[in-house]
């Protein structure tokens, strides 16, 4: 039968079943949660987002402007490589909790290292994120409780859209948020 991770796109098992407990995921499942365009434009926030789609590093990948955009939306960190940008297939944090059998870089017993604590760094300054925090958070109240405080966080008020995590702005009504 082979290996019945494959079709998600991941190389490690073990990895994979840290992520997901087990490969109960279907690719179906895996893309479920991506925000609904709406009259091809549009992006509504779901309302529920799995663990799976946390990065490592601690960016929740369903809030980034890859993932958001229209046309060959990203699949998230974890996801298949098609669509991520080069920083992102390329990404060295990925591959150390890949090779470290790690589903987050929290987990890690040199957490922070070097390469979280510079992207942290960037983070908080271009976008007004911590990605040591939210990992830490992530880790603090559980997965399920964080994603869901995520949803909540990444709503538009004003319409339901999803807001990107990069620009602060509605996906659906263009509203900036600060």
């Amino acid at each position: 039968m082979g290996n019945p991770c494959i079709h998600l796109g991941f190389s490690q098992y073990h990895f994979v079943k840290l992520i997901l407990g087990g490969c109960a995921a279907s690719a179906s499942q895996r893309t479920a949660y991506q925000p609904v365009l709406l009259r091809g434009a549009a992006i509504k926030m779901p309302q529920e987002i799995p663990t799976f789609i946390l990065a490592p590093c601690g960016v929740n990948c369903a809030v980034c402007y890859v993932h958001l955009r229209k046309k060959k939306a990203c699949e998230g960190c974890r996801g298949a490589d098609g669509s991520k940008p080069n920083h992102c297939r390329n990404c060295k944090i990925q591959a150390c909790a890949s090779e470290r059998g790690l589903a987050l870089c929290v987990d890690c017993e040199d957490f922070p290292c070097v390469l979280i604590k510079r992207m942290d760094k960037s983070y908080r300054q271009r976008y007004q994120l911590s990605l040591v925090e939210n990992a830490q958070r992530f880790r603090a109240i559980g997965g399920e409780q964080f994603m869901r405080q995520e949803v909540i966080k990444w709503t538009c008020t004003a319409c339901g859209g999803a807001i990107s995590q990069h620009d602060r702005f509605c996906t659906e009504c263009g509203k900036a948020i600060e």
